[in-house]
């Protein structure tokens, strides 16, 4: 006699990976915070640092260099940099690049630390708060996140493309003054900022006392 056994998958509750492994969501009792897959891939950000922008609560995300792949500020609950721990090896919070930025990049950017990895390659993200984050010693203070990246899967090759773009559209030029004009306005505002400092009217209840002379 022979007898095959099929598999039933039912997914009964949400894991949440905590430190070295993972527990079920129901038995909790420590503040952690999961950023979904599906906000993940939706997400046009260059770095991983961007990505965190918005998406768990008590993070706090503060753009300290507006350039592509620029540093963000990351904190969790008002505390310092926190430690990355991607597949179970902590990852430096600053920028990746080797050396002083003046050989590879130029000093004058400000690369974000994660920047090399990309935020398509990322499965799920959690955020330890508090003292789910106790075992990973006294770096973990400030907090830690937890990065699981992807991994190869049975079955028939897949191929994913995503693609984005922007384009930036410079303003026509105002129309400048004419002499004029500006003499004109030049003489309001002298006006004006003379009456606020006096409290004349309309600024004040003085009355205005004839003192100020046009430029």
């Amino acid at each position: 006699m022979e007898i095959s056994l099929r598999d039933d998958s039912v997914l009964l509750e949400e894991a949440v990976a905590v430190g070295y492994g993972t527990t079920s969501r129901k038995n909790l009792t420590t503040a952690i915070a999961t950023v979904k897959t599906e906000n993940i891939a939706k997400s046009a950000n260059s770095n991983v640092s961007q990505l965190l922008m918005g998406k768990a609560a008590g993070l706090r995300a503060n753009i300290s260099s507006p350039q592509p792949g620029g540093n963000v500020d990351i904190s969790i609950r008002g505390g310092g940099t926190p430690i990355y721990i991607v597949d179970g090896i902590m990852m430096p919070g600053g920028s990746l690049e080797v050396g002083n930025g003046s050989i590879e990049t130029p000093s004058s950017i400000n690369r974000a630390g994660l920047a090399g990895l990309n935020p398509g390659d990322i499965e799920s993200v959690e955020v330890l708060k508090d003292a789910s984050a106790a075992i990973y010693g006294i770096n973990a203070a400030n907090g830690v996140i937890l990065i699981t990246t992807k991994k190869g899967a049975e079955g028939s090759p897949r191929v994913t493309l995503e693609t984005s773009y922007s384009f930036v559209r410079n303003y026509k030029y105002l129309e400048p003054l004419t002499t004029t004009e500006y003499m004109n306005f030049a003489n309001v505002f002298s006006k004006e900022s003379y009456l606020l400092n006096h409290d004349m009217r309309p600024y004040g209840p003085n009355s205005y006392d004839g003192g100020w002379s046009p430029v």
